[in-house]
């Protein structure tokens, strides 16, 4: 099972789905978008959060 990470303007990445995955470094103001997708398909929805 994977879960998108994070997405940006060049890329989205995919994570099997860990309660404590490792973000790669992001450039400050990058926004993150985190959303979880269950093995039906199901997908959460996203939470935001801007790198500082």
């Amino acid at each position: 099972m994977k879960k998108p990470l994070a997405s940006t303007p060049e890329s989205m990445k995919t994570v099997p789905a860990l309660p404590n995955a490792a973000i790669p470094k992001q450039k400050k103001g990058t926004i993150l978008r985190i959303n979880a997708t269950d093995e039906a398909g199901n997908v959460s929805k996203a939470a935001s959060v801007k790198v500082k």
